[in-house]
């Protein structure tokens, strides 16, 4: 990752359920040879958080990804789908997916929903969000529903 991150690997695992989540979290810590590999790299986990996705275009492909934080008023799905709809129609020029997340438990957070964002050119995504984010229409929406940007990392595609 790029920026304040710089150095860190993200690695997200994707369950059905809660339940099936916390059990896929008991799994990995049971693994005696992960643990260990972990240690033996002096891996350190920063963060944890659990999230839903609220709202998903195109596909989950590219080598590179945009990860935005932000905080917002609760929003409902529908709202949710409808509204980044808006900004997926600018961001798909510079972008294969975007995926809302929301959060259900990320500790003491101040950023309420992640959207990551794939991609094959960081710069052709950083043109269509510069034209997303000057559209009136996505102005008031940000407006409408209390969205404040917090911060964004850069990112390679490991795998």
């Amino acid at each position: 990752m790029g920026g304040e991150m710089a150095g860190t690997i993200l690695v997200a695992f994707e369950y059905d359920t809660i339940d099936a989540a916390m059990a896929g979290q008991q799994a990995f810590y049971s693994d005696h040879a992960l643990v260990q590999l972990m240690q033996d790299h002096t891996v350190q986990i920063s963060r944890r958080s659990l999230m839903r996705i609220q709202a998903e275009f195109g596909e989950r492909d590219g080598g590179f990804s945009s990860v935005l934080y932000l905080s917002s008023a609760p929003i409902d799905d529908a709202s949710a789908q409808a509204n980044f709809a808006t900004n997926w129609g600018h961001i798909q020029d510079g972008a294969h997916g975007m995926i809302t997340l929301a959060n259900i438990a990320a500790g003491p957070a101040p950023f309420t929903h992640t959207v990551v964002t794939s991609t094959d050119s960081l710069d052709q995504l950083m043109a269509a969000s510069a034209k997303n984010m000057a559209d009136p229409e996505v102005q008031k929406i940000m407006a409408d529903w209390n969205v404040n940007l917090l911060g964004r990392t850069l990112a390679r595609r490991l795998f």
